[in-house]
């Protein structure tokens, strides 16, 4: 894969998770500033809040609201 390819493929990723962040953000109200950091790791094993195991890869977002430092979702 060549960097063209990676850099569509980064795009999309990056399109889909802010359409999936600013839903979350309208249905639970949320005003003021976020800042969103995803990451894509590949572990070979991992598990689930509800004790299911997976394999291949994972997508991480963290949503922190900016104008309340403590809160995290």
């Amino acid at each position: 894969m060549d960097s063209s390819d990676k850099a569509i493929l980064e795009n999309e990723v990056a399109r889909s998770i802010g359409k999936a962040v600013s839903q979350w953000i309208r249905k639970n109200g949320i005003e003021g500033d976020v800042t969103v950091t995803a990451a894509v790791i590949r572990p070979t094993l991992y598990v689930d809040e509800q004790g299911v195991s997976h394999n291949g890869h994972l997508t991480v977002i963290d949503v922190s609201l900016d104008d309340d430092d403590d809160d995290e979702y």
